[in-house]
This record gives structure tokens, C-alpha cells and sequence, in this order.
């Protein structure tokens, strides 16, 4: 197999949305031909993504939703729903509570059609729910699950799809990218008194894309990563107070911000 030095070597690229909203979409491919994606973003992302499925056999050996909102759901919906003869190895995703979500979605963000979309998108696939504390082999690189949904936890009545998105932790024998998904501030203290400097990271996803309710920059901080990855356009980034702040205390950690005026930009996992 392809090696560089022995070794396998993970390419993570983030792509910003079509639409020039914020969003999430990321591919993770190897020197193996593996092809990962997490998330995908609005619905204008779809050829994007169709065209990266297509260069890999038209087959995804894992994709990743770490939530069913718009901005992460609405693009793998719209290819899932048209029958384009792709197939998917594994679906990650988190078991929210329907009945509960259904009864408290428009007191955050509205949009439950995205969430019954998604599940008609799944009924027929190979699905894996996650739960906080798993760890699961990915194409040779080790996925912790850092945080999700769990109807047990009080915790996760406030904002559900957001603080129950999927937080994992992808590392290979040298370097290691924390993605936080839209887990907000709410959940800051608890995630770092729960796992220390397990959090430390080369590469970092920042936590709701930098903007409201988000985790404070402190945390981005701690986390120490070379290179942080804001999937916003350049404008908000810039023009918005948050998340304004957020970059700048990472540029004065010395760390490399992207944001979708970059993109798409990659880094490597070794």
C-alpha cells in the first residue's frame, strides 16, 4: 500500500459553502484511497461533494454528521434522497431523542424537516450511533468521541442538536485534529475538566464556527493547535465581535487561522 516513510498520511481539507454562508464540510483522504467526509454543509455543496465521491469509486468508506442542522445536513440530504449510485461504508451520527427534539427544536433553531430528511437519507444505510467515550477505527486513524447527544444527561435540553453534536478527536501516530462540531460554551467547563490536555490538538475545528454562544477563546487556546480551521466567511469572521476575538487570540497563540476566504485549505495527519 502507499506509505510515505512507513507511514500513512490522512489529508484533511475543509471547502466553505457554496451559498457564502457559514457551514461545515471537510473530506478526509488517504494515500490508500480511502475517502471520509464529515458533514457537507447547504444544499449548494451537493456537486461538490458528488465530484469527491466520484473520484473515489463512488464509494465513502465513512461519513460523519455531527448534527442535523441546515448548515451540515442540507448537502448529504440532497445526495442521499436522489438514488445517485454512490454507496457509503459507515454513517457516524448521534441518536438524538426524536419526540424530545421535535418538542423543543423551534425554542433554538427550527428546521426539524432537515432532522426527518436526514433520517429518511439513513433508514436504509449502515448507520453507527455514537456515544461520549467511544473509540472507533477509521480507516487506520483512531476517532475518540469526545462528546454527544445522550436523553440521560440533563445537559443536553439546552440546544440538543448543537451541544449533542458530535465532538471527536482524530489522531494518527504523530498528529491529531480536534473537531468540535457546534458544541457551545455550555459545555466548555465540563469538556475540559472531563479531558485535560487529551484535548491538545495540531489542528483544531473551532467549536460553532467561531460565533454566537460558542466556546470562549480561552478554550481554543488551551488547545494549543498550529493551524485552526473557522468555517465562516472572511466578512463575519473579520466583522463579527466574537468571532473577531476568537482569531485573534488564536494569530496571538501563533497559531494559522483559515476561514472560507482560504479555503479550501488542508492539512495532514501522520
Amino acid at each position: 500500500s502507499a506509505k510515505v516513510n512507513g507511514q500513512n498520511v490522512w489529508t484533511v481539507t475543509s471547502y466553505p459553502q457554496a451559498n457564502g454562508a457559514q457551514g461545515m464540510c471537510y473530506s478526509i483522504t488517504d494515500l490508500e484511497g480511502h475517502l471520509i467526509l464529515v458533514d457537507g454543509g447547504f444544499d449548494l455543496n451537493s456537486e461538490l461533494l458528488l465530484n469527491l465521491i466520484m473520484q473515489h469509486n463512488s464509494h465513502v468508506d465513512a461519513w460523519i454528521i455531527t448534527h442535523p442542522h441546515q448548515d451540515h445536513v442540507s448537502a448529504f440530504n440532497n445526495l442521499m434522497n436522489s438514488n445517485l449510485g454512490f454507496d457509503i461504508g459507515t454513517i457516524y451520527t448521534i441518536d438524538l431523542d426524536y419526540d424530545f427534539y421535535e418538542s423543543v427544536v423551534n425554542n433554538f433553531d427550527g428546521g426539524f424537516e432537515y432532522y426527518t430528511a436526514f433520517l429518511d437519507a439513513i433508514k436504509d444505510q449502515n448507520v453507527q450511533y455514537v456515544h461520549t467515550g467511544d473509540q472507533i477505527d477509521l480507516c487506520g486513524l483512531q476517532m475518540d468521541v469526545l462528546n454527544a447527544y445522550d436523553i440521560q444527561d440533563s445537559i443536553y435540553e439546552m440546544d440538543p442538536a448543537n451541544n449533542g453534536s458530535m465532538m471527536f478527536k482524530l489522531s494518527g501516530k504523530e498528529k491529531s485534529m480536534l473537531f468540535c462540531a457546534d458544541v457551545t460554551a455550555l459545555l466548555e467547563n465540563r469538556i475540559k475538566e472531563q479531558y485535560g490536555d487529551k484535548l491538545k490538538a495540531d489542528y483544531l475545528q473551532v467549536a460553532h464556527h467561531g460565533i454566537g454562544g460558542t466556546m470562549s477563546s480561552d478554550f481554543d487556546v488551551f488547545v494549543d493547535p498550529e493551524v485552526a480551521f473557522m468555517d465562516l466567511p472572511g466578512w463575519v469572521n473579520i466583522g463579527d465581535e466574537k468571532s473577531g476575538q476568537i482569531r485573534q487570540a488564536l494569530i496571538d497563540n501563533g497559531t494559522i487561522v483559515y476561514n472560507f476566504d482560504d479555503d479550501p485549505k488542508s492539512v495532514e495527519i501522520r
